[in-house]
């Protein structure tokens, strides 16, 4: 149902005099007067023709429209401001708007009107006015054209001025038309993604927000932009568009990724056009653990390149290394497995061999070179100094500090999966190995599927 609400009616349209003959006698001259005296008050200003004398206006929907039926024609120049956006302007009349206790947006149109509208809105006060939104027509669809519809931010609770007026001093039958667009958060997460940089545990904060918005608006959601402990996003759009706009709040819904930030207090500032919508403090929790980055670099050496050579870090040559340990003075052993050597790099990158002969495979238990491997596989060192190799033979080796090399476990040649003691035991393919604080080893026996223990009684 609509609301009719007439600041001025026919009383104050122009009114035709009829014709009469006047005589030169003073008498008539007081009749003159006297039919002349309702039509000069007629032209008088209208109530809210002033700034001072400004009309509140009440959000209503656009299918039930307040209507202002105002005779702008009869409105006398007051001197107003001029709009921004039309200085070709006239017979201005005020309005105001109050936004409810939430910030949001506010939608003012004219469509209905009799005549080719322009509307200028304000915040401050009379005597004190800044120019907020104004249109004369522009990216307004309305039936007939020529007519103007402003959309502006506001803040809870203050009040907003509207011009409102004819091209050239047009006048006729205004209608207006206002709603208010609310914006509401639904939720602020932060620390759904763990990022670590640098040695640093950072967290990716998640603003999660839900508002009302018109109906066919165009948003730009903004980019959030960190200052200090504040993040801010400027949405900087909500275009009314359509004449239908706004007679649905439909809710929407956008997420920001704001990123890694480092641990803290953080507020999320949401505005439109530099106006705040709200404020939504989260925290970035500390790290639980730090994490330090390593650096790659080669150690001994060539890419690409085999060989046996014993040499110093790029001059050294190695064929198919596949399993490494380092003991506690930093000596780094090596499985050479294609040249069948177990081989030594000291912390400064010095290649040599430590037992086994390059190219030459089997399974003789020696010291140094005259013992011989089988495409050793893995690795192990003990506290000691006592390597352990998974060896290609079935068998598993110990090397001690001096070089001599023994068979530990397993018969050379003979695989099987037989729990013993020595050489009664099988293996098939053992390719890892471990050892314990003590002397307990554990093998990767691959091709048996199983891991197994080899006890200081030679059990396993």
């Amino acid at each position: 149902m609509k609301t009719n609400r007439r600041i001025s009616n026919s009383a104050l349209l122009p009114r035709t005099t009829p014709r009469h003959r006047f005589a030169s006698a003073p008498g008539w001259a007081l009749l003159l007067l006297l039919a002349i005296g309702p039509l000069l008050k007629a032209v008088a200003a209208l109530t809210n023709d002033q700034c001072a004398g400004a009309v509140p206006l009440s959000f209503n929907t656009f299918s039930s429209p307040l209507e202002y039926q105002m005779r702008t024609s009869s409105a006398t120049e007051t001197g107003d401001p001029t709009p921004a956006c039309q200085p070709n302007f006239g017979r201005g009349v005020w309005f105001t708007v109050t936004s409810p206790n939430q910030n949001g947006v506010v939608v003012l149109r004219t469509c209905a009107s009799s005549f080719d509208t322009v509307v200028q809105a304000y915040s401050g006060s009379c005597g004190a006015l800044t120019p907020l939104a104004c249109n004369n027509d522009t990216g307004v669809v309305c039936s007939p054209p020529a007519r103007a519809s402003v959309f502006f931010p506001v803040v809870a609770g203050q009040t907003y001025p509207l011009l409102v007026g004819g091209l050239g001093g047009a006048g006729g039958s205004l209608e207006l038309q206002a709603r208010f667009a609310e914006f509401f958060p639904v939720a602020a997460t932060a620390g759904t993604e763990i990022a670590i940089s640098n040695g640093v545990e950072t967290v990716s904060a998640t603003i999660s927000f839900t508002f009302h918005d018109s109906c066919g608006s165009v948003k730009s959601w903004g980019v959030p932009v960190q200052n200090g402990t504040n993040v801010v996003v400027d949405i900087q759009s909500i275009h009314y568009v359509g004449v239908g706009c706004l007679a649905v709040l439909e809710p929407q819904s956008h997420t920001y990724e704001l990123g890694s930030l480092a641990p803290g207090d953080y507020m999320f500032q949401w505005k439109n056009f530099g106006v705040p919508i709200m404020s939504v403090p989260f925290t970035v929790l500390p790290p639980t653990h730090t994490y330090t980055p390593y650096a790659v670099a080669n150690f001994a050496g060539l890419p690409g390149v085999s060989g046996t050579n014993d040499a110093t870090g790029s001059a050294a040559r190695f064929n198919f290394p596949s399993g490494t340990a380092v003991d506690s003075t930093g000596i780094v052993y090596v499985a050479d497995t294609d040249n069948h050597t177990i081989r030594k790099i000291t912390p400064a990158g010095v290649a040599t061999t430590l037992a086994g002969s390059a190219g030459q495979g089997g399974s003789t238990d020696g010291t140094g070179s005259a013992a011989r491997f089988l495409f050793p596989a893995g690795v192990a060192v003990d506290r000691a100094g006592n390597v352990y190799v998974a060896d290609g033979s079935f068998t598993i080796r110990k090397i001690t500090p001096a070089g001599q090399v023994t068979t530990l476990a397993g018969s050379a040649g003979q695989q099987g999966s037989t729990n013993g003691t020595g050489s009664a035991a099988r293996f098939n393919s053992p390719s890892g190995v471990a050892v314990d604080s003590g002397t307990n080893v554990y093998v990767a026996d691959t091709e048996n599927q199983m891991i197994r223990k080899l006890t200081p009684v030679g059990t396993n």
